[in-house]
């Protein structure tokens, strides 16, 4: 089968009422067992996971042709699928390999799809996938599960999710339920000011890059009723999330997720992430080897989408360095979904020494915020950038705010990554108008240009 890529629809509006009547009838039929899955015994959770897993795996191999020809070629016998053993004997699939197939070798056919949703490419590469309504309608309810999980005070069908995004989510409302408003990323920094004052959101969800420019025009968001906020598609750490929860007065939580494999792992209000078990089910493998490595241990993050058999996700890998810590370790939350270390960024998102060793891009990020605590640098609006390029030297790219920079600043900045670099990389300094890579929609503070195998 070949389609016309241009006539195949994209993420299609939810909002009428067959779509509302299928997700609300869903909701009343499952809401207490999907609201309660993350209070069940590891053990339970576990034995779901690989039940699904197999349903999947099935499926893949009798529908997808990507996974028909892997599972052959690597002498998989579907018929005898039952362990976690059989399944880390299964063969990872890679971006490429999904870009590469769309849409012919990753789905069953034109009917087994509703739409499609694609990554916005923070990689370079943009990747689209087929999802079906019966994904799309469990990911909304998980979504309304995310908003009660991390919100600190009681969440009800009346409260409302402001959007600052790219997009509207496809569904405003269940009935009128768990309103779901936008307002534009792209608009003018007041135009989310006022929707905040009119709207009265419960809840917050918007990049942080974008909490951040609104912290120069606003200042507490408690007052217009809003209780927390939830920071995604970007990478932040605790102290930055620490800094919005002091000058706006709310919590502020992060969300990993992606495109691909939806969401990951949710912060919690006890401020651990805890990866979303029922969502996609996530394994960490060692960089070279691509072997599953103990708790505890940092490697690439391998997901399986749970949810959408329209594209199956099974063992797929996007590039992000993580760590799970574990199923045993206990938290005030409540969850018993394993732990895991906050994010590290994506592979492509760290720099690679030359003697091998990778410096995950949160490291950098976290050298740059210790400008202000041990350089007392001024860093109030200011923009930067962590570039590596093919010679393996390091660029740093400033746009200052309202301020010079002095040649004390610029070696105390310099200096600061003596503790990182210890191969001799050379670490060169821009100040500039504006940073030399933005694309799309995301901002990449950290990004290396040296081709790895």
């Amino acid at each position: 089968m070949e389609f016309d890529y241009l006539q195949i629809r994209e993420m299609p509006s939810y909002n009428d009422p067959v779509h509302y009547n299928k997700i609300e009838c869903l909701m009343e039929k499952e809401w207490n067992e999907i609201n309660n899955f993350k209070y069940r015994s590891y053990t339970e959770i576990n034995a779901w996971q690989l039940e699904r897993i197999r349903e999947l795996v099935i499926y893949a191999y009798n529908n997808i042709p990507l996974y028909r020809r892997k599972y052959d070629e690597a002498g998989i016998d579907i018929a005898k699928f039952c362990s976690w053993k059989d399944f880390e004997s299964l063969p990872i699939i890679f971006k490429e390999e999904i870009i590469k197939g769309f849409p012919d070798e990753i789905v069953a056919n034109r009917s087994s799809y509703t739409h499609t949703v694609r990554s916005s490419g923070t990689q370079g590469q943009f990747v689209t996938i087929g999802v079906s309504d019966e994904a799309f309608y469990r990911d909304t309810i998980l979504g309304i599960r995310q908003f009660k999980y991390q919100n600190t005070s009681v969440f009800t069908e009346q409260d409302c999710v402001l959007f600052i995004y790219g997009s509207p989510w496809a569904v405003s409302s269940i009935n009128g339920k768990y309103r779901h408003d936008f307002v534009s990323m792209y608009g003018n920094i007041e135009e989310c000011v006022r929707a905040i004052q009119s709207k009265h959101p419960t809840v917050i969800r918007a990049y942080p890059s974008l909490l951040k420019r609104l912290t120069e025009v606003v200042g507490r968001l408690d007052i217009y009723g809003v209780k927390s906020i939830i920071c995604c598609s970007e990478p932040s750490d605790r102290r930055f999330r620490n800094m919005l929860e002091k000058h706006f007065s709310v919590t502020v939580l992060d969300e990993y997720a992606s495109e691909e494999l939806t969401r990951i792992a949710l912060e919690c209000p006890y401020k651990n992430y805890h990866l979303e078990e029922d969502s996609c089910y996530a394994e960490i493998v060692d960089i070279e080897s691509k072997k599953t490595v103990p708790y505890g241990t940092q490697g690439l993050l391998v997901g399986t989408n749970l949810l959408n058999e329209a594209t199956p996700l099974i063992r797929y890998c996007q590039g992000d360095i993580a760590c799970i810590i574990g199923e045993d370790s206990e938290c005030n939350c409540g969850s018993h979904f394993r732990k895991m270390m906050p994010p590290a960024g994506r592979l492509l998102d760290s720099i690679l020494t030359k003697d091998g060793c990778i410096i995950p891009g949160s490291y950098l990020i976290e050298v740059a915020y210790n400008w202000l605590y041990y350089q007392d640098i001024p860093l109030h609006g200011w923009q930067y950038q962590i570039i590596q390029e093919e010679n393996y030297s390091v660029h740093v790219y400033i746009v200052p705010y309202k301020s010079s920079v002095s040649n004390k600043m610029k070696q105390d900045i310099i200096d600061s990554f003596d503790s990182l670099f210890k191969d001799g990389t050379k670490v060169i300094l821009h100040i500039v108008d504006k940073l030399p890579y933005v694309h799309g929609k995301k901002n990449r503070v950290v990004m290396s240009r040296v081709k790895r195998n």
